[in-house]
Parts: structure tokens; sequence; C-alpha cells
């Protein structure tokens, strides 16, 4: 503050604002000092907002002003904001969840999905529906939402729910749905996965040869030997036939139509899965009550069955037999290379043991002397 010599009375000079300079001019001492103390108290208000803000969101604000100044734009950021507000409001007003993942049920149908994922996804979008509200609107579902929501579950089920919404809100935002997907920012648990699980040698030859020597379970042999053998996935060898399999070139053909990632791949023959497939039965390649009748048959030899350990058992053995990771994840048709492997499906296997594991062929003796 300062006397004013041309004009007289006093002068209140705040510097430069936005590039202009804010002066402010009184008759009087009193009056100058009482606008010199308001403008006091309202630098600091403001400045104790500006730290209230995190360096990001002044960084923000900083950029939005400025986008506002190049396009000469008199308008606040509150009055945008709330602008942008309402009209995402009027925009999506029209879509319930329900709504949302009947489209996009519809549109994986479209895509031909797999029935089991069609399947995976009604289920998971009808849960979150049910628990978040079917007539609730997509535009109102926040990140609080959706961390209530997968709160309850264990840390895998929770990544499982995340990827599935995360596809959902997705999907909603190009239709218009909602403007900004809640999924973002949350981070997926940390699952942590122990050692695969496989059976061991005595265990699968145990099996192999209960069904082999069975006159009720000699026709599940073949699927059983697929699995372990070739490593294929359980929907896999549902979809085998007879004529993906060329004994002669020793190569099983796993078509895109087979296929889980729908990649066309070719599966070598092992010695020991030639000599089950050149067996004298001829029947089905697969049975679609298989599950029924290994559970039958573990709980009669008093054996454990880990999960999917008919892939983990080919995965463990064959990497220990060639200690070759690639050609493995090649073999098992993994996209990711090595990484997935070791993840998922490398236990520890000796190589010892892994002969042993490839050594495992029908026993026609006792098949002989059974007869």
């Amino acid at each position: 503050m300062r006397p004013d010599k041309t004009r007289g009375g006093f002068v209140i000079d705040c510097g430069k604002v936005q590039g202009r300079r804010r002066v402010f001019r009184r008759k009087t001492k009193t009056e100058a000092d009482a606008k010199a103390s308001e403008l006091r108290d309202e630098r600091n208000r403001v400045g104790e907002l500006a730290l209230s803000l995190t360096p990001e969101q002044r960084v923000d604000a900083a950029a939005a002003y400025q986008l506002l100044d190049n396009a000469q734009c008199c308008v606040s950021l509150p009055a945008i904001v709330q602008g942008y507000i309402e009209g995402r409001e009027k925009t999506v007003d029209s879509c319930t969840l329900e709504c949302a993942s009947a489209q996009r049920l519809k549109d994986m149908t479209r895509r031909e999905l797999r029935q089991r994922s069609l399947d995976t996804s009604c289920a998971r979008l009808g849960t979150f529906s049910g628990k978040v509200g079917h007539h609730f609107l997509v535009s109102r579902i926040t990140k609080q939402d959706v961390l209530d929501f997968i709160e309850e579950f264990s840390p895998a089920t929770q990544a499982a729910y995340l990827r599935e919404l995360n596809a959902l809100f997705n999907f909603c935002m190009k239709r218009g749905y909602c403007a900004a997907n809640p999924c973002m920012g949350i981070d997926p648990p940390r699952v942590d996965r122990g050692v695969p699980e496989c059976m061991s040698v005595t265990d699968v030859n145990c099996f192999m040869q209960s069904l082999y020597l069975h006159k009720d379970y000699y026709r599940y042999y073949c699927h059983a030997a697929l699995g372990f053998f070739a490593g294929l996935r359980p929907q896999e060898i549902q979809r085998l036939s007879w004529d993906n399999v060329n004994l002669p070139e020793g190569i099983i053909t796993i078509t895109p139509e087979i296929a889980k990632t729908r990649r066309v791949r070719h599966v070598t023959v092992s010695d020991n899965l030639d000599r089950w497939l050149n067996t004298s039965y001829c029947g089905n390649l697969t049975q679609i009550n298989f599950d029924h009748i290994r559970r039958k048959v573990c709980k009669e030899l008093g054996i454990a069955w880990p999960h999917d350990c008919m892939r983990h058992t080919y995965a463990s053995h064959h990497v220990a037999m060639h200690r070759d990771a690639a050609l493995t994840a090649h073999e098992m048709g993994h996209t990711q290379g090595v990484d997935l492997l070791y993840k998922h499906y490398r236990g520890l296997v000796t190589q010892k043991d892994a002969k042993r594991f490839w050594a495992i062929v029908p026993d026609y003796k006792y098949k002989e002397g059974s007869a």
C-alpha cells in the first residue's frame, strides 16, 4: 500500500495475477487498511485451499486454465465440471445394469465365444447385478460400489470379478452408457499360487492300468491318455475325434474349433501315447462322463486327484524330461511363452521320475492274463 501522488488517496498493489496487474484504490488510509486486510485474509484462504490439493491436482488445474485461456473461454472450472456431470447423466439414464449385462452377453454371443465363457460371464454378471441392484443405473455405479462388492471374496475370485466387470464397463463406455470405468484405479489383489500339484508316476500308472484293464472302465483310458501324455485341456479333449489324430505322422492336430485360444497347434505324440492309442479300442476318443468315472476309480484306488492334474502332470514331466521350457510351452499352446508355464504348471519333478512317466504303457500281459 502506498499514497497515490497522481490521483490522491492510497493504492493497494497486489502484483500480477494471471498476467494482469491487480490494483485497488481507496480515498482514505482507513479504507485502504481495511481493503488490504481483506485481501490478506483472501490470500490466506486461497493458500489453504491450494495446499489441500495434491501436486497432481494443482498441475491439472493449471493445465485446465491454460486450455481455457487458449480457447478464450470466459467460464469457470466448476461450471464446466457441473455441465459435464449433467450431460453424462442425461446420456446414460436409460440404461440399467441388468440391460447392460444382457447386451454384453448378446455381444459375446455374436462374437461366437465359447459356451463356457458365456456361462461364466452370465453367472458373474448376475451375481454383481443381484448385489448392486438389477435396475441400478450403470452411470451411477462407483469405484466404491465395486470395492464393496468384491471384498467378501477370496483374492483369486476378486481378480476374476474385476476382469469381468472391467470388460463390462469398457463395453458400456463404448456404447455411451457411462463416461468412466469404475474399475479403473482398482489394483487386482495379489494371488499367491503355490507349486502346481501333479500326480506321482505310481498313481498315474495305477490309474491308467485300472481304466485299461477294467471291462466297465475300458473305454475311458484314451481320454485319460490324451490328458496325461498330450497335455490337452479337458475342454479340448471333449471336442477331439479320431480325425484329429495322425499316428503315422505322430501328431495330434488341435484345430481352432477345438483349441481354447482358437489357434491351431500340433501336439507331438510321444512313444508311450502312441502305444495307448494304438490298441484295439476303436470307440470314441472322449467320454462325456469321464469326471464321474475318474472320481469312482480314484476312490477305489485311494489316490488323490489335484485340480487340473492331467495337464499339470504332463507339463511337469515334459519339462523335466526335455529340459526345454519353450518346447513344453509350445506343445501346450501357451502363447505367452514360458512365464505362464512356470507360473501355473511346472511342478518339482526329477528327470528320473520323468523317464518313468514317459515309459507308462498298457500292460498287455496282464490284460491277456485277466481275459
